[in-house]
């Protein structure tokens, strides 16, 4: 789910793999880069092109951040998965929100929770985007509600092992995995 340009289809060259993504220039990119490794469909969380139960697994990486409503994208979620389909989302940890806000410039705060500018990170400057801080809590909650089930929740990728600064002691990224109960 929000597979961009479908770069993750290279690594699940052995399954049936659906890239859901809601801008055509990188579902565009996707078929033309990637057609060989699985289906590249213009689509979003909020409502996807599929029947109820399609899916055994998804997953969404760098995504959830951008999402103004996590309830309406969990029951997606959940509404496409099979019966105890796996999913794994990987998120800024909120614990780091002022680490990430400082990857980004030319900021526009929209409220206390929400921001706008364009991310700068090491070998790329990305377009404008929307950086919602959902707390920890209402990630979680929003998955409970449908009937999803966390197994694990884990933080990874600190910053001193991603940038060298060994004085930053913060995990940037935080995963929840789990399953459709």
């Amino acid at each position: 789910i929000g597979g961009g340009q479908g770069v993750a289809s290279q690594f699940c060259k052995d399954k049936k793999y659906t890239n859901i993504e809601p801008s055509l220039e990188l579902v565009n990119r996707a078929k033309e880069i990637y057609a060989q490794n699985g289906t590249h469909i213009v689509g979003n969380i909020y409502n996807l092109p599929f029947a109820a139960e399609t899916f055994d697994a998804a997953f969404s990486i760098t995504v959830w951040f951008h999402l103004k409503d996590l309830n309406a994208a969990a029951q997606e979620l959940s509404r496409v998965l099979k019966q105890n389909g796996k999913f794994l989302i990987i998120n800024p940890n909120p614990s780091a929100y002022g680490t990430w806000r400082g990857f980004y410039t030319d900021i526009e705060d929209l409220d206390d929770k929400t921001f706008i500018g364009k991310a700068s990170v090491p070998h790329a400057i990305l377009p404008r985007n929307t950086f919602f801080k959902h707390t920890q809590e209402e990630i979680l909650n929003s998955l409970a509600k449908v009937g999803l089930v966390i197994d694990e929740v884990k933080e990874f990728a600190p910053m001193s092992a991603r940038f060298g600064e060994v004085d930053k002691d913060v995990d940037l990224f935080v995963y929840y995995q789990g399953h459709k109960n």
